[in-house]
């Protein structure tokens, strides 16, 4: 590491972008796991596969749970679906998502907290003319194998124009979703998978029930004759049944999936399909989205309190805007559709904590317009399978839609995102030999190993990212971890 230079590059002039054409937000290239429809071309895979991401921007496809797993850690390659002809999945959650709610559907989000959902979109979703989904419709590959993210009303610590409104956390190209005219779809997903068993599998043990931790999961309704008769128990066989899997330790296998939730309890018909959901067990909450072409046109995004079964409402901010508008799906309701959700807060109450694994955005270093350029930072164990790192990304260049020659520069500090930066990175810019070279805004990343001596444990550190072209200088926001 040098010691100069962040604090003066502090003193440059400073014009932050007015639009990007890259990935950005504090999910951007966080690791997930996900399903995939039919028609996706991910050799050797298919609608019943269950892929794992790495938190990186990859040319290479999602594979399945290929990590070699430590004591008591779910085989996640031999769920009871894997295998089976004819199968889509279609909705997933490991319960762990983090549901910001009154028990109408209301978002409410605690003082000095933020919350988020990540979500994917259907590909007969058009989305509204102008809006973030509609431009990423036309855009090669489409949108319906990327993941885009939205950070609730309500939220401290961002600043203002980042909040309640859409953003694009992942390309399809960013995941290798795409294929030479055969643009993909993501049609399940969820981030605790991809961020705590793929990639934290030490922090495992503190996930609630562990080790017997579950898997809850519906299917597309043309895939329901594929399913074993004796899964759904008295529920109806319906796309619109979830259904629960456990992994037993002492037989290191999963067990014999059972009914969790109804069409009934989640206020649906039989014939519905829940196209996608996440399940909050420690608040008792989920959303959902439904897809039922000439059956029932509903709101593409729905809460359900568990603990009041039969009604479900429109997720919606205070003033009763639904989210479904603010992301810029199109209506009448019925037209667009979320394919799949997960809900985070990285705070205090997320199980476990989430501010330990994924960084959180901060108010901007400078006094001027709020920059542009992407950041995230992640925790993930080394592929050494002991030691833990933290990675960071940035993406972007001062002038949306110039790519001129410039540098890059990553800075760290800790305890406050205030105190000054350490430069520890240089990139020169754009950079054929990249391995980023390929992807919009030409990401960069830096990984930090983590010391193991104690001292450190609780301590923030904060990432930030600056870009300079010769001419224009742009400084990311501060993006800040716990240790």
């Amino acid at each position: 590491m040098t010691a100069l230079p962040f604090a003066v590059a502090l003193l440059a002039p400073a014009l932050a972008a007015q639009s990007a054409d890259w990935s950005s937000g504090p999910t951007m290239a966080v690791a997930m796991g996900l399903s995939i429809d039919a028609a996706t071309v991910v050799p050797g895979s298919g609608a019943g596969t269950l892929l794992f991401t790495k938190s990186d921007f990859k040319t290479s496809k999602p594979a399945p749970w290929t990590v070699a797993p430590l004591p008591g850690v779910p085989n996640f390659a031999t769920l009871p679906w894997a295998g089976l002809p004819g199968i889509d999945i279609d909705g997933l959650s490991m319960g762990l998502d983090y549901i910001l709610s009154d028990p109408v559907g209301h978002i409410v989000v605690p003082p000095g907290s933020w919350g988020a959902i990540t979500f994917s979109v259907t590909r007969g979703t058009a989305g509204v003319v102008g809006g973030l989904i509609n431009g990423e419709v036309l855009a090669p590959g489409g949108a319906a194998a990327d993941v885009f993210a939205y950070i609730l009303p309500g939220s401290t610590g961002f600043p203002a124009n980042w909040i309640d409104v859409p953003l694009r956390a992942q390309d399809s190209t960013e995941l290798s979703l795409d294929s030479p005219g055969a643009p993909g779809n993501i049609d399940a997903m969820d981030v605790y998978l991809g961020l705590i068993f793929g990639e934290n599998p030490q922090i495992a043990p503190l996930v609630p029930g562990y080790p017997a931790v579950s898997v809850f999961f519906s299917v597309k309704t043309a895939s329901v004759p594929s399913v074993p008769a004796g899964w759904w128990g008295t529920a109806p066989a319906s796309g619109a049944t979830v259904l629960r899997t456990t992994w037993n330790a002492t037989t290191s296998s999963w067990g014999v999936p059972i009914p969790f939730l109804t069409p009934a309890q989640l206020g649906l018909l039989p014939t519905e399909d829940v196209d996608e959901f996440g399940i909050d067990l420690l608040r008792g909450r989920m959303l959902l989205s439904t897809t039922q072409p000439g059956i029932v046109a509903r709101d593409p995004l729905l809460y359900v309190e568990l603990a009041a079964p039969g009604t479900n409402y429109v997720y919606r901010r205070l003033d009763n805007t639904p989210v479904s508008v603010r992301i810029g799906l199109a209506g009448p309701p019925g037209i667009d559709d979320i394919d799949g959700i997960c809900a985070l807060d990285p705070g205090s109450g997320s199980q476990p904590r989430l501010d330990t694994l994924l960084g959180s955005l901060q108010n901007p270093l400078l006094p001027t317009p709020p920059a542009r350029l992407g950041v995230s930072v992640f925790r993930r164990l080394n592929q050494n399978g002991v030691t833990q790192e933290l990675v960071s990304y940035m993406t972007g260049f001062p002038t949306p839609g110039s790519t001129p020659p410039g540098l890059a520069f990553c800075g760290i500090a800790l305890g406050l995102p205030t105190n000054p930066y350490t430069t520890v990175a240089a990139f020169a810019r754009p950079n054929p030999a990249s391995p980023y070279f390929p992807f919009q805004g030409h990401p960069e990343k830096f990984v930090q190993p983590i010391p193991s001596s104690p001292v450190f444990t609780g301590l923030p550190v904060y990432f930030a990212w600056a870009a300079f072209d010769g001419t224009s200088f742009d400084l990311s926001l501060p993006c800040g971890i716990t240790l």
